[in-house]
């Protein structure tokens, strides 16, 4: 058959990642013992690839009428590979009407938790996931993860899609906590595979690690309003957590970002016993934890000395390349700057220098220094208690800024051009760039320069409801899970 990342690149009309996600359950041998069957699959895939989408369409129907003569077996199979095809094709409507017939003909043969069904119900929840339909999704992922269950264990790691699935439904559902408790388990599977000290261990524990910074650093406290966006304290928190008070808040919060501490420096230390403390493996989780300390708005020279000792490993380490000590020195000026540290010119300077002195390197000099580069906080949508009465249930909340980016990478002159924000809302936006929007500065002729009429379009997300359960009684539900520290 045509190569399936062929196939993801030519169906573009629903984008290429969507496409992707179907195309991983793709029945790429679907009981197509049948050659002909399978070259007719090809022939839909050449026809999509080259734009005639009507063309594939009618062979995708010329193929699902025959499907009564095949076996059962076969003919779920090529219903769901042309569900997957449809999908890509942007019909999501006979997409998931083909998965139905597919799906019924499987369980007819093989019962409802047999593994040959795992695919078509992946699928059919991708598609409702991708429109937004997050209780028919999750219902399917469940139902997914139980057959994975019974065919491997409760453990098994064919379910870490299915987890990562279910965490950004519930996130996307105003569940954070269960969201939460997904990436726990997400964690445990990987302990029961690999061990608690492993080196296979490492990029899981940073990839929760970065889940749960992530997680803290949404959170909007009154006493760390400026986090958010200046006047986003009292009202927005009895918005959206009416049980509960700011204290509680607060520790929840830090609850998040030590989790994710102690899984960093996991990390670390399952390194430096195995390679030392000078490996350059080390770099990328010393990096990781400076930057969650340093959203997680802790005193900002235990995170300089994360990113000094990570940029010390890269400079001396003599097989280092040229550019990777100059993105080093870079990360290390970046933290500095975020940190209103006056050692962060001066390494700029010296960054530059170092990329002069290598014309090899000029592309590198354009895409480091050549424009303003936003370093803190990440542009995301901003919180926002309850929708401006002004707008429409469907249309975006935004705000248009333009502004100056000085020679240190503050901000100044900042004006709203335009907005649909309550006026209360819209000050706050522009105190919040003025005050916490941080950017690496342009450097010209080895001079760091302002740069004016900077544009941001700021978009706006309106807050979930509340988790109706605190950390500590998801603990108590949950014996597997250990509780969030909130004492440290």
């Amino acid at each position: 058959m045509l190569p399936l990342l062929v196939a993801v690149a030519v169906l573009s009309p629903c984008g290429a990642r969507a496409a992707e996600g179907y195309f991983d359950y793709f029945y790429k041998e679907p009981g197509l013992d049948d050659a002909r069957m399978a070259r007719k699959f090809d022939i839909v895939l050449a026809s999509a690839g080259k734009g005639e989408y009507t063309r594939a369409d009618e062979q995708i129907g010329d193929i699902v009428a025959k499907v009564d003569d095949l076996a059962p077996d076969a003919g779920a199979a090529i219903l769901a590979d042309a569900a997957i095809i449809k999908a890509a094709l942007g019909d999501p409507l006979t997409a998931l009407s083909l998965l139905d017939r597919s799906t019924e003909l499987a369980e007819h043969t093989r019962g409802p938790f047999d593994p040959f069904l795992f695919n078509m119900l992946m699928v059919k929840a991708s598609i409702h996931a991708e429109h937004g339909e997050w209780a028919p999704a999750k219902e399917l992922l469940r139902r997914a993860q139980h057959i994975v269950h019974r065919d491997d264990g409760v453990y098994t790691q064919r379910q870490l899609p299915i987890i990562d699935r279910l965490t950004r439904i519930d996130l996307e559902q105003g569940d954070p906590v269960s969201a939460d408790r997904e990436q726990r388990f997400n964690l445990k599977i990987s302990e029961q595979a690999y061990g608690d000290d492993s080196e296979e261990l490492v990029p899981v524990l940073e990839k929760v690690g970065d889940y749960f910074s992530d997680r803290g650093s949404e959170i909007p406290v009154r006493e760390l309003s400026r986090i958010c966006c200046g006047s986003y304290d009292a009202q927005i928190l009895r918005d959206r957590f009416p049980d509960q008070n700011t204290e509680f808040l607060i520790r929840y919060r830090n609850s998040l970002f030590h989790e994710s501490y102690d899984l960093y420096e996991r990390a670390i230390k399952i390194l430096e016993d195995k390679y030392g403390e000078n490996d350059p493996r080390l770099v990328e989780p010393l990096r990781t934890l400076a930057w969650a300390r340093l959203m997680d708005q802790r005193p900002n020279k235990s995170a300089e000395a994360l990113m000094e000792r990570a940029y010390n490993i890269v400079a001396e380490n003599p097989a280092t390349d040229i550019s990777d000590r100059i993105k080093a020195l870079v990360g290390l000026a970046d933290l500095y700057n975020i940190s209103y540290d006056r050692k962060a010119g001066e390494r700029y300077l010296e960054a530059w220098q170092m990329l002069m002195d290598h014309p090899e390197l000029t592309q590198l000099r354009h895409e480091v220094f050549g424009a303003p580069i936003r370093l803190f906080p990440l542009q995301r949508a901003l919180p926002l208690s309850r929708r401006p009465m002004s707008t429409e249930d469907d249309a975006e909340i935004y705000a248009d800024v333009v502004f100056t980016i000085d020679e240190d990478g503050s901000t100044s002159d900042v004006e709203i051009l335009e907005s649909n924000l309550p006026n209360d809302d819209a000050s706050a936006l522009r105190r919040f760039v003025q005050r916490r929007v941080k950017y690496r500065p342009r450097i010209v002729d080895g001079q760091l320069v302002k740069t004016e009429g900077m544009f941001l379009h700021q978009t706006y997300k309106i807050l979930q409801p509340p988790p109706s359960e605190t950390p500590a009684e998801v603990a108590a539900e949950d014996p597997d899970t250990d509780p969030p520290n909130a004492s440290k």
